[in-house]
């Protein structure tokens, strides 16, 4: 037992590093956070038969019996392109993006079994280059979001369990783009433009229930309700003056002139700013059926209501009239313009989705698996109204895996200490053209991403 201790404490500290690895990411939608769930397609909801059940169905912990963990890490690139009409320029966002996961679980009394982890369900990545003419809604953007769910699974009957867990939720995003700025009084030749960044954070809390019964040796059916968690987000709005403004001169009510940029800084006050978002319900309902010990399928139907999410906007918490004191009455009554960016947003709106999932797992030896998957993701968003903050598109996904299972011993002795696992996969993804019709920028978007990862837990 000492010599178990001995070996799992390290390997505790080395699987969460690894998953607290730092994250940026490319997919509003969630995903599969676990290593064996992605390369079925995502398809787990009725098989949820190794820990990372906690966060696809808490209810297949009920089933696992001693000390589990596993760690997971994954990485990929979107590949993300936007190609102008009538054969324009193409401009590409495609970041690296990283990942991860982690959880555990212990059977503490027979039949009855708690767990805690922690996963990335919903976020995105998106990095324009600096000629990207769409900078006015959004140059760069950003969502994540981490969610810690203690759980626990009893069960009721044999071969039906129930799990419920509690989803702390935290989230911070960021949103740069470009504002405008002329004057009534006094136009220039051109609009001055402003930088605009936005960085906000906050929490919220959600639960999570499942239900799974086997219903057969060779059927099992299982299913998941995740409530929606409400996130209120703060944080600060600052403003970018470029220097090519410095040279540009105006009048002034109290002194002769004043320079351009001279007057932009007194316009444009950075802002304690509040936004609400709203992590959607999610409910999934899967079939697996396995027909030998060597073959299984499993085939899930997904609801995601996007359509909860709220709009991508910011509010100053400044009332309007106080948004730039500096800029007095007499400045707004001598120019022809007042502070008017107290509220921003990009006019991205979501709809509901669903989800097909399905994989197929193939036992050619004992303790080995090879494992494929496909899944069919439509958008969350009208192909119209395809937004620059995060172009969501229609996309299928295909998938492969590898898995192995065995018995490790302590060294130099025959002393069992328990067993591990090890998961790869590959995802690769492909989208049709969407075009966006939002006024100024109708480019057809594009995206080809793939993923990699690789799971490691234990068993004692």
């Amino acid at each position: 037992m000492e010599k178990s201790k001995s070996l799992l404490l390290p390997f505790l500290s080395l699987t969460l590093a690894v998953s607290s690895f730092p994250l940026t990411a490319a997919d509003y939608e969630p995903y599969d956070p676990g290593s064996r769930a992605p390369a079925l397609g995502g398809a787990f909801v009725a098989r949820a038969d190794d820990v990372t059940a906690l966060f696809a169905n808490p209810a297949g912990l009920a089933f696992l019996k001693g000390l589990r963990f596993k760690t997971n890490f994954f990485g990929g690139k979107p590949a993300l392109s936007a190609v102008q009409p009538a054969g324009g320029s193409t401009f590409r966002s495609d970041p690296l993006h990283f990942s991860g996961s982690f959880a555990a679980s212990w059977q503490f009394l027979d039949k009855i079994t708690a767990g805690v982890g922690f996963y990335i369900p919903y976020h995105f990545s998106t990095i324009w280059p600096s000629t990207w003419p769409g900078d006015r809604i959004s140059s760069k953007a950003s969502l994540n979001s981490i969610v810690i769910r203690p759980a626990v699974a009893v069960e009721l009957m044999d071969g039906l369990a129930l799990g419920v867990g509690l989803d702390l939720v935290r989230a911070k995003a960021s949103w740069n783009h470009i504002l405008t700025f002329n004057m009534e009084k006094y136009p220039l030749p051109q609009d001055a433009t402003v930088g605009s960044q936005y960085q906000v954070s906050g929490s919220g809390t959600g639960f999570t229930a499942g239900i799974l019964w086997k219903a057969h040796p060779m059927v099992r059916c299982g299913a998941k309700y995740q409530h929606r968690a409400g996130v209120d987000l703060s944080g600060k709005n600052v403003f970018l003056i470029g220097w090519d403004d410095d040279y540009v001169i105006l009048p002034d009510p109290a002194q002769r002139q004043r320079r351009l940029r001279d007057l932009l800084l007194v316009f444009y006050s950075g802002q304690p700013v509040a936004s609400r978002w709203t992590f959607p319900r999610e409910i999934v309902c899967g079939v697996a059926f396995i027909p030998s010990a060597r073959w299984s399928f499993e085939l899930d139907l997904q609801w995601n209501g996007w359509s909860e999410m709220g709009v991508w906007e910011f509010k100053s918490l400044n009332p309007e009239d106080r948004l730039s004191p500096a800029f007095t009455p007499e400045l707004q009554e001598f120019y022809g313009i007042k502070p008017d960016y107290g509220r921003q947003g990009a006019g991205l709106v979501l709809k509901d989705s669903w989800r097909v999932k399905a994989g197929l797992e193939v036992a050619p030896a004992a303790g080995f698996a090879v494992r494929a998957g496909f899944a069919r993701h439509p958008s969350p968003a009208a192909e119209a109204d395809l937004n620059p903050v995060h172009p969501c598109l229609d996309r299928d996904v295909v998938s492969l895996g590898f898995g192995y299972e065995g018995a490790f011993f302590s060294m130099g002795s025959d002393n069992k200490l328990g067993e591990i696992s090890f998961d790869v996969f590959f995802q690769y993804g492909f989208s049709k053209k969407g075009v966006s019709a939002v006024p100024g920028i109708e480019f057809a978007y594009q995206d080809k991403p793939w993923n990699v990862g690789v799971g490691v837990g234990a068993i004692f």
